[in-house]
């Protein structure tokens, strides 16, 4: 299975790729990194490559703006702010589409290139006068400030959770009723295959969002992995979550996810099925097996 990783780099005014300009600032910016070489890609003058320690990241100019639609996750995440996007986005005229790929060889080297395009699309943000930036898993769409201080996080060996990876809300009537709201993770697929939900639960304040942060940050540091019908403690939670995976989705049908369950979550944890309702497809007959209704 091959992971692409992208960023986005939203442009006020046409650009003329100078590859190397790019791959001396690198150099200069992150010298601890070593030595980055230049390909000239087989697109044209608009494509070329950056090659650091072996990885390589492709770099591609678009002279034209990058789709409005596609800027908003389908989805409302928490924190997206469709009005704040399209002031920091108004005026561009191209982009530039900074990508690596690397064939799924666990956690570790996927947050290794993920880091790299981060720092690779921060470079170019600051050599083309860029707009925003663009992580497309997530939808974050950051200036370049912004942008610059997740970089400066994954220098100093901290996970930019903020960017690569987003969070929502979801309230599916099936498994949690009105009272009930879980949360949705975004962008985590290219790293573990899977995104982390949290299954419906009385209410979600801050810390549920918290508890959510953390358990992304432990996934994506290595520090954990989680294991069907596993358990995790939180240090912001008082209880240990169980832990199921589901390959098929959950709280987002076709979506693979693993799923923290609290005691007080609205499913129980062995059956998946809203507490109090028999489990999917037991004397539910053809329809309930067919469309999983519990």
């Amino acid at each position: 299975m091959t992971i692409r990783i992208d960023a986005y780099v939203l442009l006020k005014r046409p650009w003329k790729p100078d590859f190397d300009a790019i791959a001396s600032e690198f150099e200069w910016r992150y010298p601890q990194l070593g030595k980055a070489r230049v390909r000239r890609g087989k697109g044209g003058d608009g494509q070329g490559t950056i090659t650091v320690d072996g990885a390589a990241v492709e770099i591609s100019h678009v002279g034209a703006p990058y789709p409005a639609e596609q800027m908003h996750p389908p989805i409302r995440t928490l924190g997206h702010d469709v009005e704040e996007v399209a002031r920091l986005t108004m005026g561009q005229s191209a982009y530039v589409v900074v990508t690596a790929s690397c064939e799924a060889a666990g956690m570790e080297w996927c947050r290794a290139y993920a880091a790299l395009v981060t720092l690779v699309a921060d470079v170019v943000a600051a050599r083309t006068d860029a707009l925003a930036v663009m992580w497309p898993d997530s939808w974050a769409c950051l200036s370049p400030a912004a942008f610059e201080e997740a970089a400066g996080a994954v220098l100093r060996g901290q996970v930019p959770v903020n960017l690569w990876v987003a969070f929502a809300q979801s309230n599916p009537p099936a498994l949690g009723g009105a009272e009930m709201t879980g949360i949705v993770t975004l962008g985590l697929r290219n790293f573990m295959g899977l995104e982390l939900e949290l299954a419906p639960m009385p209410s979600l304040a801050g810390e549920a969002i918290g508890c959510m942060r953390e358990a992304v940050g432990r996934l994506t540091s290595g520090t954990w992995m989680p294991e069907d019908h596993g358990t995790l403690r939180l240090d912001c939670y008082p209880a240990p979550l169980a832990v199921r995976l589901c390959p098929e989705g959950f709280l987002r049908r076709g979506v693979p996810a693993a799923v923290l369950i609290a005691p007080e979550a609205a499913v129980d944890p062995q059956t998946l099925a809203r507490k109090g309702s028999r489990p999917q497809g037991e004397g539910a007959g053809l329809i309930g097996r067919l469309f999983r209704r519990v």
